[in-house]
């Protein structure tokens, strides 16, 4: 099974798969599949998941490598514990005097009110210091699986836990049988029928396992095993 790279919990979207048309000939179709009536409130609800899905779909398919997020704060670290360096750093050796004469000019043109001490150089060297602290911080939270955004899949199994939710509310079947591959002349159960014609009104990059209906039974069974309560992403809209 292929292994995904962590990523960051937050995107920027640009919102172009969220739009979603259901028409009634496809309700028909999906119907048919199904071989059950949907409510029309099983109907909305199920639009309503789905839009979601794809809303938030985006967001797992572009998400930043963690990678990235790491790599941007040890610059910072860096240019940190650097700074700290140039300030401290100052060895009575034969450069001595004239780095400190470049102190004292830089600090005699250098005034932030930030800064009350007269050796300001040195004042922002310490602040470097809490900096420094801060950027271990943060990559020790980059570290933890509990702050790192969706993995590849998450959001299509939570689209299909909410929609066995919903047909579950409204009596309907969810039972997902496996034994098609024992016997090729069993039908897949309607609920699999559903999801894979839902999957037909969405756009082909967000759909998953298509390429056998025993396939998708065992990835919608994947998807509704017990699992630790999804994170909500944060996403940014261009």
């Amino acid at each position: 099974m292929a292994r995904f790279a962590p990523t960051i919990p937050i995107a920027t979207l640009s919102g172009g798969d969220a739009e979603l048309s259901i028409s009634n000939d496809d309700w028909r179709r999906i119907e048919l599949a199904y071989g059950r009536a949907v409510p029309i409130t099983a109907r909305e609800q199920i639009r309503g998941a789905t839009v979601t899905f794809l809303l938030f779909v985006e967001g797992e398919q572009v998400a930043r490598p963690i990678s990235e997020a790491r790599d941007r704060i040890l610059q910072h670290k860096e240019a940190a514990a650097a700074f700290q360096e140039a300030v401290f750093d100052n060895p009575q050796d034969s450069g001595w005097d004239s780095r400190v004469y470049a102190d004292r000019l830089v600090e005699r043109y250098f005034d932030d009110a930030r800064i009350a001490s007269p050796q300001r150089l040195r004042s922002l060297g310490f602040v470097m210091t809490s900096l420094i602290v801060g950027c271990n911080k943060a990559l020790a939270h980059l570290e933890n699986p509990q702050n790192h955004g969706r993995r590849r899949g998450e959001t299509w199994g939570n689209w299909v836990c909410r929609i066995t939710d919903v047909m579950k509310a409204h009596q309907l079947p969810i039972e997902v049988r496996k034994d098609t591959d024992k016997n090729a002349t069993l039908k897949p159960s309607p609920f699999v029928a559903l999801i894979k014609e839902l999957q037909a009104c969405i756009p082909e990059a967000h759909r998953r396992t298509t390429h056998s209906e025993i396939a998708l039974s065992e990835a919608i069974v994947r998807a509704r095993r017990p699992r630790r309560v999804a994170k909500t992403s944060v996403a940014r809209r261009k």
